[in-house]
């Protein structure tokens, strides 16, 4: 592929980098198939080791989708706060990008920056289990996902 022998070149000068970069970019944007767009993007910003090349996708959703997988690879929750909520579809990628980096990272506080409730719900039980804290299993919504969390039966009123 074209993209990693452009991308792959360490010892061009900075002129010579930046212009292979664009020429990698303009590659990335070329390739009819949306998934192999991201493929391309995610590539070129882990290659070039800077997540600002998602931005050079003139589709909001790859451009999304790639900040979404760096961040996560990164443990960089910053990079989920580029994803933009415009719509239900973008606030849940923005939600599973910060629940991805707090699971990874076993951060519970990022878990509140969760607006899905679902989502967060799930990312307190998945780290309060890591971490076999069942304090984190009080401030699950879902009274059956508690339960689990925390051992003690759901109490049905």
């Amino acid at each position: 592929m074209i993209l990693f022998s452009i991308v792959g070149c360490s010892t061009e000068t900075d002129t010579q980098n930046d212009s292979s970069a664009m020429k990698a970019s303009a590659h990335c944007q070329d390739i009819e198939s949306v998934f192999g767009q991201l493929e391309c993007f995610v590539a070129l910003a882990d290659a070039r080791d800077d997540p600002s090349f998602c931005s050079e996708s003139s589709i909001e959703g790859v451009e999304f989708q790639c900040y979404a997988i760096i961040a996560e690879r990164r443990s960089d929750k910053a990079l989920c706060n580029l994803i933009r909520p415009r719509s239900g579809d973008h606030q849940s990628l923005r939600d599973i990008c910060i629940s991805d980096v707090a699971k990874k990272v076993l951060e519970s506080r990022f878990c509140e920056e969760v607006v899905t409730v679902g989502l967060r719900d799930s990312c307190y039980a998945h780290i309060g289990a890591e971490l076999g804290d069942s304090n984190l299993c009080k401030k699950i919504h879902d009274a059956g996902l508690r339960s689990t969390c925390s051992g003690e039966p759901v109490i049905v009123q």
